[in-house]
């Protein structure tokens, strides 16, 4: 299969882009569409879910974003562009976490590293538990 056009531009799935509030809006209706979605579906979609209306032209112009920061896929169809996910909704989450604590510790050091202990800790003693056990054999 040929790569598609931009395949160079496609979501580093090690390093996604953070997402503007809106972008990660419009992702959430890509993600859960079970096929291609258009502008007008993504549109339909947030209008229903929210009091505030938004424009044909504005979620087209966050889609054209979503697809230069690479993550979406953009096809056409007659007259109308179709969008694909790049990554999954999971895979883009994961990582989008992995870049975010890893900023951190690069940043902050032990002092991050003991929020995030002191996090579990406080939320979830039973991980926190099976963490402390992991490290002791290691």
């Amino acid at each position: 299969m040929d790569p598609s056009p931009g395949a160079d531009l496609m979501a580093d799935a090690e390093n996604p882009p953070a997402l503007s509030d809106l972008e990660r809006e419009v992702m959430e209706q890509v993600w859960s569409a079970s096929e291609e979605v258009s502008v007008r579906d993504v549109l339909n979609g947030i209008n229903e879910a929210n009091e505030k209306q938004r424009a044909y032209t504005t979620l087209m112009t966050i889609l054209s974003r979503l697809e230069a920061k690479g993550m979406v896929t953009k096809r056409r169809k007659s007259k109308s562009d179709l969008f694909t996910p790049v990554l999954s909704r999971g895979d883009y989450l994961e990582s989008r976490a992995k870049v975010e604590v890893d900023a951190l510790v690069g940043e902050y050091g032990e002092i991050a590293r003991a929020l995030f202990v002191r996090e579990i800790e406080d939320t979830d003693p039973d991980a926190a538990k099976k963490l402390k056990k992991l490290i002791d054999k290691s």
